[in-house]
């Protein structure tokens, strides 16, 4: 068994990864299991088939069982513990053709994410989030 499949992100990354979207889990400073960060590239939508020219992308991560979406604008949403991430995750990639700066208020509507003031899942961020490589900005 891999340690990727060991962390809480395998099986996201995995179902998302069937679904037509890219992973990657991404660690944090001190080795443990930081976050997952996911894409949907350019190319063809795997639903409307329809050509997409730019990419989207965001930020997973899961804190002693709860799991929040983090944009690139640097704000984090609390999911809800009963959501079904892969949805949520999949309706979010598919919400715009380039990387979240906010999720897009009818998408954090309907799966009830509470976004969070002044911090970054209760940590500082560059413990949990190393800047991400070029390709994911």
């Amino acid at each position: 068994m891999s340690s990727e499949s060991t962390t809480p992100y395998g099986a996201l990354k995995t179902a998302l990864e069937s679904a037509g979207f890219e992973g990657q889990i991404r660690r944090a400073i001190d080795k443990r299991p930081g976050l997952l960060v996911l894409q949907r590239l350019a190319g063809v939508d795997p639903t409307t088939h329809i050509i997409l020219p730019n990419r989207n992308s965001f930020w997973v991560a899961e804190r002693q069982g709860q799991w929040y979406i983090k944009t690139w604008a640097n704000f984090s949403y609390r999911v809800p513990a009963d959501t079904d991430l892969v949805a949520l995750c999949r309706d979010a990639l598919n919400a715009r053709a380039i990387p979240l700066h906010v999720v897009p208020d009818d998408i954090a509507k309907a799966y009830g994410l509470e976004r969070e003031v002044g911090t970054t899942f209760g940590q500082d961020n560059a413990l949990l989030f190393p800047d991400p490589p070029p390709e994911y900005i």
